[in-house]
């Protein structure tokens, strides 16, 4: 049986955007933040080097067992600095919310399919600001063949990254002017 509690722990990769969860019924542990963690890993064979987080306690706690991840701790008040990752939270919330209105929640299963349906949603759409590149095509091989249908030819372009890498520089950008016009004294914040 099921708590009534749901939560996901999310994990946004700073460069690609992609959104990887961790669904649970219960608050989680330190060891849901370790298996978390190891996520990048073992679903696309990239160990994390760094995490960005805040200064909650299971999370301290769960970095002791992870000597080779360096974690670097940020205030909870400044989350707006961290424009992609809670843009992830609000998408990630925002299709859990439309998925739960035609669907009678009921079970631990129905919250695993949810999240994972919704993390693949954003995962997979297209943006228009990188030439309609998705975080996943960045992760995926760029073999010319679609992963779920193999007569399906979804070649990506050859430069993605150079794409890529200038979509990241404009969203770096636009954070920095946001920085800049939340600083009410002082001079701009640096990143």
């Amino acid at each position: 049986g099921s708590s009534g509690k749901f939560y996901s722990i999310n994990l946004v990769c700073q460069l690609t955007n992609l959104l990887l969860c961790y669904p649970t019924v219960n608050a989680p542990t330190a060891i849901d933040i370790q298996r978390a963690a190891n996520l990048p890993h073992r679903l696309y064979h990239y160990p994390l080097q760094k995490i960005l987080t805040d200064n909650a306690s299971i999370i301290k706690s769960a970095s002791k067992s992870m000597p080779s991840v360096q974690f670097d701790y940020v205030p909870v008040y400044a989350s707006w600095l961290n424009g992609h990752v809670e843009a992830r939270h609000r998408l990630l919330n925002q299709r859990l919310r439309r998925s739960f209105l035609t669907t009678a929640f009921v079970d631990e299963k129905t919250w695993f399919e949810a999240v994972s349906r919704s993390a693949y949603e954003i995962n997979s759409s297209a943006n228009l600001l990188a030439h309609g590149l998705s975080p996943l095509d960045m992760v995926i091989d760029g073999s010319g063949t679609s992963p779920f249908d193999t007569s399906e030819k979804c070649k990506l372009p050859d430069d993605k990254w150079n794409i890529w890498r200038k979509y990241k520089k404009e969203c770096r950008e636009r954070t920095l002017k946001a920085m800049a016009n939340k600083t009410a004294a002082g001079p701009p914040l640096q990143v």
